[in-house]
C-alpha cells in the first residue's frame, strides 16, 4: 500500500481524503488513499501513533469523500455505515 501525503488542489468526484488533526482544533493533514480499506489501516496506524506520543492531547481521524463540489464524511455505499463503524468493527476482528 502507498500512501502519499497530499493537498488536493482539483479533486475528482468518489476520491477519497483520510483528515488527521492532532491536539484539535489544530489544521488536519490530509491524506490521500485509493481505497477504503487503506484508509482503515491508515487511520488505526495514525491512532495508535498518536497514543504513543506524549504530546497529542487529542485527535480527531477520518475520512471525507469528494462529492464534486466539497469534502464530505464518507458514508458506505448504502449510506448507513459511518467510518468510524467500519474501523470499529476491523478492531473487532484483528
Amino acid at each position: 500500500m502507498t500512501v502519499t501525503k497530499v493537498n488536493v488542489p482539483e479533486p475528482k468526484q468518489g476520491d477519497l481524503q483520510v483528515y488527521h488533526i492532532q491536539n484539535v482544533p489544530a489544521a488536519p493533514t490530509n491524506y490521500r488513499v485509493d481505497t477504503v480499506a487503506e484508509a482503515v489501516i491508515l487511520v488505526n496506524q495514525l491512532a495508535r501513533l498518536d497514543l504513543r506520543n506524549p504530546r497529542v492531547d487529542s485527535n480527531a481521524i477520518g475520512l471525507t469523500e469528494w462529492d464534486g463540489e466539497e469534502w464530505v464524511e464518507w458514508y458506505g455505499k448504502d449510506g448507513l455505515q459511518s467510518f468510524d463503524e467500519l474501523c470499529d468493527g476491523a478492531e473487532d476482528e484483528g
